[in-house]
């Protein structure tokens, strides 16, 4: 006998949960409501304006009421499915802010947006004015810290954790995006050739040395192409390889392009101003030819080979301390067990190749050519089938030998291998004392972040995306030690110096590479930034870097070095203040433009232009100095000029 009432009350707790959900058009009307968004079918129908109450259930509650609704009836879901979606647009929207903007300034633009104003951010703040905040070194505490305990820690706090200031700028590797079809367009794309095929590029052995720079064979016009190791004097935008917005050949065809009323790439003017600048980028010596594909093999004796391991550790190893010097000579003398026979052959003449380069001053001299083939012939394509820690340092210092010899393509494949090789040993993971010896531990950390001083550099210098690993790195800086007081019987890690070793500027530049990553990743991304989001992050991330400096290694502690240390000094002098003028170049060029007119900028923008200015000042005089200075080496003309 109760049946009945019991079905009753849920039929009509059905239909009030119904009615609650419908427009209020259909409930005023008593008509069935399909609660369809945003706009019922009813309403649709009959043209009314359809409008639904506001619900404040908390997704937990919502739910909850879903499941009982769908228990009911399955029109339910919609409403509830749609509150959803809604959600998770706003989750993502936020996301995105918050990549963008600190918390105080999202919170700051809300209360003005409330206020019925129109929310504009706060002026930056000049650097001298900025106090930059406190950020660990990769090693877990400053850059020149003492404690061997501390550079045992995780650099990966410090890579997961947003790089903040008054920029609230995150490092972009942490929160995916994913490209659409409606994005905005690459604001450089006409400064590339149309075509899929255009980026290609062949760097095997057609060319020669002259002058400094490596000589292609002609083009179809009759124009003879120009290639430099660090992609600055690359005119032509095909086949080269793709070179972004922040390299120094991409700046060049811009201003290129804005001098000559951007001709076309087809057109007889274009080949025409080409030849011409190639001819003023260009040393032509008299007498000078291509090196034909089958060269003679340069005799090189074993006496040969001895001057330029000497030379490799004296004037290039302190630039790029990849290998470990003692226990490398004890192995070239055969004091100690070498690796694998095959391995260790290209090892030694990749080392070879790279003192040959340095001992020799002239550019035309095919010695480090013949050394660098022998080496190639050990180094057949199966031994990508084979994963040791010599052959990590093999392919590092293959890559930096090829961008030397100007082939910055294959030179960044040889290096990208190097990096994937070092992943699948692990180097990237820090491991206790209690799993490897004080030697091996050093030596690994070492080839890591040799490895990222090689690839991150030279994926800025090319404008390309950054492929070093972001997340999931813990390893710790190689310990500020001296070299000959670490050995492979050490059992425990010397003590560190509050000096310059060979491990410094690998520190240094490691961490500065690591802090400044957002800047380049955000000096790359479409939209380009605004002048204040520059000035902000130079202000903030940039200074807080140059405060973790260790004194010995300040731009005023390089007249008191030894030489084999000023060059890696000066570099790491020259890098940071190049950062700032690629920063900033954008907005010189704009002032530039407008013939100097400092009134026609924003005083964001005349403050970046006279960073970017100074910068450039500053650089000028301490190459200038450096020059004066130090010893001239093919070496250091490399990075000099």
């Amino acid at each position: 006998m109760s049946m009945p009432a019991v079905s009753s009350a849920a039929r009509r707790s059905q239909a009030a949960a119904e009615d609650s959900l419908a427009c209020k058009e259909c409930r005023r009307r008593k008509g069935n409501c399909d609660h369809k968004i945003p706009e019922c079918s009813a309403c649709k129908r009959y043209k009314r304006h359809c409008l639904y109450d506001r619900l404040g259930k908390t997704p937990l509650t919502r739910r909850c009421v879903s499941i009982e609704a769908r228990q009911k009836t399955s029109r339910l879901t919609s409403s509830f499915r749609h509150l959803t979606e809604v959600e998770h647009r706003l989750s993502r929207a936020e996301a995105i802010l918050k990549r963008l903007f600190s918390d105080q300034e999202v919170s700051y633009l809300l209360d003005h947006e409330r206020s019925g104003d129109v929310p504009v951010l706060p002026s930056v703040k000049s650097a001298s004015q900025t106090t930059p905040p406190r950020t660990a070194s990769p090693a877990g505490g400053s850059i020149n810290s003492q404690s061997s305990s501390l550079q045992q820690q995780s650099v990966t706090s410090q890579l997961r954790a947003p790089i903040r200031g008054n920029t609230g700028v995150e490092d972009h590797a942490s929160s995916w995006s994913f490209p659409t079809t409606d994005i905005e367009p690459d604001p450089t794309a006409s400064l590339y050739p149309d075509g899929d095929e255009d980026f290609e590029w062949d760097e095997r052995e057609q060319t020669g040395l002259a002058g400094g720079v490596a000589m292609a064979q002609d083009d179809e016009e009759g124009v003879r192409k120009v290639m430099d190791g660090m992609a600055t004097l690359t005119v032509d935008a095909a086949n080269y390889g793709y070179l972004g917005m922040a390299s120094g050949a991409s700046h060049l065809r811009s201003l290129w392009m804005e001098a000559g009323n951007s001709p076309s790439w087809e057109s007889g003017s274009w080949n025409d101003r080409r030849q011409d600048l190639q001819h003023l980028l260009r040393r032509q010596t008299e007498g000078s030819s291509i090196t034909s594909a089958v060269q003679t093999q340069t005799l090189v004796t074993r006496a040969m080979v001895d001057v330029f391991v000497d030379a490799f550790f004296v004037r290039y190893h302190p630039v790029f301390p990849i290998l470990h010097e003692p226990s490398f000579r004890a192995q070239y003398a055969s004091r100690m067990a070498r690796p694998g026979q095959g391995i260790w052959l290209v090892l030694v003449n990749i080392v070879a190749a790279l003192g040959a380069f340095v001992t020799n001053p002239s550019s035309s001299d095919e010695t480090s050519l013949s050394i660098f083939r022998t080496a190639k012939r050990y180094l057949a394509v199966n031994a990508l089938e084979t994963g040791n820690l010599t052959l990590v340092q093999a392919f590092g210092m293959a890559a930096m030998f090829l961008q030397k010899i100007n082939k910055p393509n294959t030179g960044y494949n040889y290096g990208g291998v190097a990096i994937r090789m070092a992943i699948g040993l692990g180097l990237h993971k820090e491991f206790g004392a209690q799993h490897m010896s004080p030697f091996k531990q050093e030596l690994r950390r070492r080839v890591w972040w040799s490895l990222c001083v090689l690839d991150v550099g030279a994926t800025i210098t090319y404008s390309r995306p950054l492929i070093w690993p972001q997340v999931g790195v813990d390893v710790a800086l190689p310990s500020n030690i001296r070299e000959e007081d670490l050995s492979v019987h050490s059992t425990v890690t010397p003590t560190e110096v509050d000096a310059a070793t060979v491990n410094t500027y690998l520190r240094v530049q490691s961490s500065y590479h690591l802090q400044t990553m957002p800047i380049y990743n955000r000096l790359i991304s479409n939209p380009p930034p605004l002048p204040e989001e520059l000035l902000t992050l130079d202000s903030t991330i940039v200074e807080a870097w140059l405060s973790q400096v260790p004194h010995y290694f300040h731009d005023s502690s390089g007249p008191h070095l030894e030489d084999r240390f000023a060059l890696p000094h000066g570099i790491n002098c020259w890098r940071y203040r190049n950062l700032r003028i690629v920063i900033f170049r954008p907005l010189l060029v704009k002032w530039a433009s407008q013939d100097g007119h400092e009134e026609s900028l924003t005083w964001h923008e005349q403050e970046a232009t006279n960073r970017c200015l100074r910068a450039a000042r500053e650089s000028i005089a301490s190459i200038q100095n450096f020059w004066k200075s130090r010893q001239q080496t093919r070496l250091t003309a490399f990075y000099v000029l």
